[in-house]
């Protein structure tokens, strides 16, 4: 059975189907990404989001035994964006990857770190990438990041306490079940599958 959503979680979705439908890329949907002020308004949603602490059942905040825990709470049938809650165990960080989709991550509870990078290189070769730091977050409860392809979209999550989980609630353009990760040594892209906890 699929845990009820908090009821905040149920008006911060009606809310983002509202913006979502007011842009109008979201009627080419997936075939263009939507606009920065349609990002910068869920943003503001998201934050209100996260303002409280959330009403998470036990099987939507918990942990892995490793890495950190992908839950989808929602996934609209409509518009194609999910919503997820990330747990993240104490000192775990994620590497750098990419999504393809706008993305709104928002600090729910405990401290994490959300490095956003520009891509210097041209994309041509699609095995090798090179990066700049573009700007870096560090997120407290209530704190909100954001990534928009095609400028920022490379970019890394980690929880910044050695003691205490974190979690954060993640909205992204759809339902991602694979992405590009960065190998830091080698600047090589590998292609990964992603599955939700």
């Amino acid at each position: 059975m699929t845990p009820q959503l908090d009821p905040r979680l149920e008006t911060y979705v009606r809310k983002v189907r509202s913006t979502i439908a007011e842009d109008p890329a979201c009627h080419r949907w997936p075939e263009e990404i939507i606009g920065r002020p349609t990002v910068d308004r869920i943003q503001e949603l998201a934050r209100e989001l996260v303002a409280e602490p959330l009403d998470l059942a036990p099987e939507q905040r918990a942990l892995p035994e490793e890495g950190y825990g992908r839950h989808l709470l929602y996934a609209d049938d409509e518009y194609g964006f999910v919503v997820l809650a990330m747990c993240w165990p104490a000192g775990i960080q994620g590497s750098t990857h990419d999504h393809g989709t706008w993305g709104v991550v928002a600090v729910a509870e405990g401290n994490v770190v959300i490095e956003n990078y520009e891509r210097r290189d041209d994309g041509s070769d699609p095995s090798v990438c090179e990066l700049r730091a573009h700007d870096v977050l560090a997120g407290h409860p209530g704190d909100v990041g954001y990534v928009l392809p095609p400028e920022i979209d490379f970019h890394k999550v980690g929880n910044a306490c050695d003691e205490n989980p974190a979690i954060t609630i993640h909205t992204y353009g759809y339902d991602i079940r694979e992405c590009n990760y960065l190998c830091p040594e080698t600047g090589v892209l590998k292609q990964v599958k992603l599955g939700n906890d």
